[in-house]
């Protein structure tokens, strides 16, 4: 059985083939692939199955366009997504199939169960339980689960990751003096709702500095929507436009609310955290435990308390004025970004893969 080559099939909560495509086209990194394309390196088969009916549903609900494939399934050793739990909740609670083995990547598994209660957690936490495996992105998410009785050896750490060699390239080819006139500016990405930019704006109202925001200013308070010469909101942009903006920026903030904000990701912030060490730029972010895992203060980043302006404030005095600390952040960024990869995500995958199964 050991010498067989397992199939995984990917189930996406996301439309995925033109994002692939863009990927092989050398237009956007393999980040959102989770893995897959790296994982026929790790003798595991994996593969994904999308239709034009599975994305018409999923735009609707995302819970039916799972549907299509529910007879399909029972072809592959493993089933791998990050999404919803409706489909784990029919195949392996109420009907206890044993084929395939579910493997989810929990992003969200924690605020599901802090926010809902009664007979709807119950239903929830068991679901979590019928699982074959749980990819945790970080040690708060784990011990949590153990803490709701999912059983240890279901229970797998990993690392995040992001295609640092295309980012680092792309980079590379980059010629922002010429684009951006050297302008100076502090940036910070990330949907707004996952966001807290009140508090950044407030932070910087006394500073002379410009912020770039790649958001749509949808949630702010009243006096920050007003226009102003040091905030620009430049919505969505693509992605090697996004990298211009990394590469060109003093540093990036990632502000985030208080942990207790459960409609959420439990691990807010950290594929921003990751794309920032791959282009080497200083991070100062709010502190979250799910980023124990990956940085610690003053070493790798600046970590600030949440929703405190004041405390934004002074860390971002602190950068600007900190030479030295700059350096030591970017040094030891250098050997970060090699451990947060898309081929060491899949690595650990192809091991969650085979343990479940062998």
């Amino acid at each position: 059985m050991e010498n067989k080559k397992l199939k995984v099939l990917y189930i996406f909560s996301k439309e995925t083939k033109p994002l692939e495509e863009m990927w092989k086209a050398g237009e956007m990194p393999d980040t959102y692939l989770l893995g897959l394309n790296h994982l026929k390196d790790f003798d595991v088969d994996a593969e994904y199955i999308e239709t034009d009916y599975i994305n018409k549903w999923r735009k609707y609900n995302v819970n039916l366009s799972a549907f299509p494939l529910f007879f399909k399934i029972r072809k592959y050793d493993v089933v791998f997504s990050e999404g919803s739990l409706f489909f784990p909740f029919i195949y392996k609670f109420i009907l206890r199939f044993k084929k395939p083995k579910f493997v989810w990547y929990n992003t969200f598994f924690t605020n599901i169960i802090k926010k809902n209660s009664g007979f709807k957690r119950d239903l929830i936490v068991e679901t979590i339980k019928s699982l074959d495996g749980i990819a945790c992105p970080s040690k708060i998410q784990h011990d949590f689960l153990l803490e709701w009785g999912v059983k240890p050896e279901k229970l797998f750490l990993v690392s995040n990751g992001v295609d640092v060699d295309f980012i680092q390239k792309e980079q590379a080819k980059m010629d922002l003096e010429e684009e951006n006139g050297g302008e100076d500016y502090i940036l910070s990405v990330g949907t707004e709702g996952k966001r807290d930019y009140n508090t950044l704006i407030e932070a910087v109202k006394k500073l002379n500095l410009k912020v770039k925001i790649v958001a749509m200013p949808r949630k702010l308070k009243n006096e920050n929507r007003v226009s102003s010469h040091f905030v620009d909101f430049t919505g969505p942009v693509p992605f090697n436009k996004l990298l211009k903006y990394y590469k060109d920026a003093k540093f990036v903030v990632i502000p985030t609310k208080n942990e207790d904000t459960l409609d959420v990701s439990d691990c807010l912030g950290q594929y921003v955290l990751l794309d920032s060490i791959a282009s080497g730029k200083p991070v100062i972010a709010s502190k979250r435990m799910s980023l124990d895992d990956y940085v610690q203060d003053k070493k790798d980043v600046v970590l600030v308390d949440p929703e405190n302006s004041e405390d934004l404030q002074s860390a971002i005095e602190l950068l600007i004025n900190s030479p030295e600390l700059v350096k030591t952040l970017q040094k030891n960024m250098d050997v970060k970004s090699m451990k947060f990869t898309t081929e060491n995500f899949a690595r650990q995958l192809a091991v969650i893969f085979k343990k479940v199964i062998y």
